[in-house]
């Protein structure tokens, strides 16, 4: 199965629409799932290399300044083996010319010694015939299960080993001490290494390649991938209650503002309906005032003794004071009215805003319960996949003959 196919066949399956899942995110899924399988069913190889511990006029150039390392083309050199010649081709001496770290094989040059800054200069010297390099296969590999000094693969011809990092020491055959390697003989390294992923095919038609798992894990593998994409649908639309959420938090503050603005209204509206019986007592009393003056307008006429018709024109005037009074309290109440009717309306608006704002959060918060529950049904159903799919990889690794030796010292990468 390519990776077209697959891929296909993982959308097919949890999101036909390709609403949430396109082939770039069920790629990624297979790349995930590629790694699970190589981590209970590894790849199986085999690694052969000729032994050859003999370097001979390889180039250095000394650093810039003494005590600056310069690296060899190999670590692990065999301690004593080295000889270093300088640019005109003389021996050059170790400790007083030269140090070299034998593991890393890092050299450097002395101040007082033979050698120039940036020297070019030559060594010969032995690879340790107890480590082996990793570095060939060292992108790939898991672990190393079997090392072979030379064919028949017999256990007579197997090697014990360690590992560390890059590095593989042999310690010996089984039946003895431990023993250097011969020179010019065949090694061969057995080894669990990662899978390759499907490809894509290039062309016309199209030809892609499949896994380099056995093919009948194939719907496993696609299975094992649908968990991620899953995983990622779930977040998703946890992502989609989460905002839902936060604008429902909004949308509620924002009722309550306007419930408290509302309230305020309605604060206001009472103290204007009080200053209204107020401006309306006192518009009563001015007419009282202007009634009590006209009447006692007749009883003033002997005080005056001047001009004519005095107390029809004093009785005019009290009149004309007080009803002025009395007109300007009824139109202080009159606006208090016309103020109160507008904060009314003012209120009620308020309370509707407050009203949907409120029915809205409801709605939001609603849609955040139903994301929350759909997110967790994906969760769930990814789990179950990936539990199942986790059973067959053990079931398989279990059934797998197993007829290899591993070191004690083998690490586990």
């Amino acid at each position: 199965m390519d990776l077209a196919t697959m891929t296909a066949a993982i959308i097919a399956d949890i999101d036909p629409t390709s609403t949430i899942i396109d082939d770039a995110e069920a790629e990624r899924a297979v790349v995930k799932a590629t790694a699970d399988i190589s981590r209970f069913i590894p790849l199986q190889k085999v690694y052969e290399f000729y032994t050859n511990f003999d370097v001979a006029g390889e180039s250095w150039t000394a650093g810039a300044g003494p005590g600056d390392l310069v690296y060899l083309d190999n670590k692990f050199i065999k301690p004593g083996s080295e000889k270093v010649y300088n640019f005109i081709g003389t021996l050059m001496e170790r400790g007083t010319d030269y140090l070299i770290t034998y593991a890393t094989g890092a050299i450097t040059h002395i101040l007082a010694g033979s050698i120039a800054d940036d020297e070019v200069c030559t060594i010969d010297y032995k690879k340790s015939k107890i480590d082996i390099m990793l570095d060939d296969i060292w992108d790939e590999l898991i672990r190393v299960t079997n090392v072979f000094i030379k064919r028949p693969y017999t256990p007579e011809n197997q090697l014990t080993f360690g590992q560390w990092g890059t590095v593989l020491t042999v310690f010996g055959e089984e039946s003895s001490t431990q023993t250097e390697l011969p020179d010019g003989q065949p090694i061969v390294l057995f080894y669990e290494a990662a899978h390759t992923g499907p490809t894509d095919g290039e062309g016309e038609p199209p030809t892609g390649t499949s896994g380099t798992w056995p093919p009948f894990l194939d719907e496993v593998v696609v299975q094992n991938a649908e968990y991620y994409c899953l995983m990622m649908m779930s977040l998703y639309y946890a992502g989609l209650a989460g905002a839902s959420a936060t604008s429902a938090s909004g949308l509620i503050t924002g009722a309550a503002a306007g419930a408290i603005a509302s309230a305020t209204s309605a604060n206001s509206i009472s103290t204007i309906v009080t200053n209204t019986g107020t401006a309306l007592g006192d518009s009563a009393t001015a007419a009282d005032e202007s009634t009590t003056q006209a009447a006692s307008a007749p009883a003033l006429i002997n005080k005056v003794n001047w001009g004519s018709n005095v107390p029809e024109n004093y009785s005019r005037l009290a009149e004309v004071l007080a009803g002025a009074t009395a007109v300007a309290h009824r139109s202080i109440a009159e606006s208090n009215i016309g103020l109160g009717q507008l904060i009314v309306a003012s209120t009620a608006r308020h309370v509707d805003t407050a009203n949907a704002a409120s029915a809205a959060a409801s709605q939001l918060v609603q849609t955040a319960s139903i994301y929350t529950a759909l997110s967790a049904r994906l969760r769930s159903e990814a789990n179950e996949k990936r539990a199942e799919a986790f059973g067959i990889y053990q079931d398989f690794s279990q059934w797998k003959p197993s007829n290899v030796t591993h070191s004690a010292r083998q690490p586990i990468r």
